[in-house]
């Protein structure tokens, strides 16, 4: 019987942060490290692991290093006020919570060949999420290896995302808009270019400086690029401006268009890992709510 496919890091996939690009060699050893480092603070496979970190660089790590080890990762906004985080985590039951400067030291670490534990089958759960809480209390959400991959293969087609392509990732890595832009890129090789948070000047420098491709946004922060300098215009290299997380207005959409920006509306669910069907792109004169055919 073959061996079912699992998300697995593309040999051409590298991750931008900060100025430094980490290909995946030197990925493999940092991800390594980190294995290490929470088996030595008890962490068995089967664990779960928590983390309320602000860090996208740490998040980033734990989505890609706790699969390899057998464990389970969950991150959680660390805006959430104190009663709602401990419900949520009373739900979760973490082996292990995190915060910044549990992990200060290890961030840059880069030996390691080998990585400890046995790695998640595909069809085990491997993130828990919160929802978004938009029609009562948040709740947590299972999504298995199969999900994770099946919402990856059926998105990096319909949007065209492909190994000389590069993503800015500004979105946080506590919803899954933000970390499923992370799992495209480790199966396609997609660059990554990660953003500590969204800023936009940064953003638009950024798009420019890194021959970006793809981004993914939430109306409010398209709307905040567009105010932030009205003469920008796009570079030539970006191809979708995936929109998705709240409900767009036409006329903002209109606006990006008219500057420029390949702006693909998107629905999605932190339930179906992300994307159900997205428009892409989006013609003029585009209706609200329009987002095209499911994936």
């Amino acid at each position: 019987m073959a061996a079912e496919k699992r998300l697995e890091l593309h040999p051409d996939f590298g991750i931008r942060y900060r100025g430094s690009l980490f290909a995946a060699e030197r990925l493999n050893g940092i991800l390594n490290a980190l294995c290490r480092r929470l088996r030595s603070l008890g962490l068995a496979p089967g664990g779960v692991v928590a983390s309320v970190a602000k860090s996208t660089w740490l998040n980033a790590q734990l989505l890609l290093a706790l699969p390899r080890m057998g464990c389970v990762f969950f991150p959680v906004d660390p805006a959430l006020p104190v009663k709602a985080r401990q419900r949520l985590l009373a739900a979760a039951r973490p082996d292990l919570l995190l915060f910044e400067d549990v992990f200060s030291g290890l961030l840059d670490a880069e030996h390691g060949t080998s990585c400890v534990g046995e790695a998640l089958p595909p069809g085990a759960v491997h993130l828990l999420l919160a929802t978004s809480g938009t029609q009562g209390l948040p709740k947590v959400v299972e999504l298995s290896g199969k999900n994770l991959l099946g919402s990856v293969q059926a998105s990096c087609q319909q949007l065209g995302l492909k190994a000389d392509d590069a993503w800015l990732a500004c979105l946080p890595l506590h919803h899954i808009g933000g970390l499923s832009v992370l799992l495209r890129c480790a199966h396609t090789g997609a660059r990554l270019v990660l953003a500590e948070h969204f800023e936009p000047k940064t953003v638009l420098d950024a798009l420019v400086q890194n021959g970006i491709t793809h981004i993914s946004l939430v109306p409010t922060m398209l709307n905040r690029l567009l105010q932030v300098d009205r003469s920008f215009r796009p570079p030539a290299s970006l191809r979708v401006v995936l929109l998705g997380g709240a409900a767009a207005d036409a006329s903002l959409v209109e606006a990006a268009q008219q500057q420029g920006w390949p702006v693909c509306p998107s629905y999605g669910l932190t339930e179906t890992a992300s994307q159900v069907a997205t428009l892409c792109p989006a013609p003029r004169h585009w209706q609200q709510g329009c987002v095209g055919l499911p994936l």
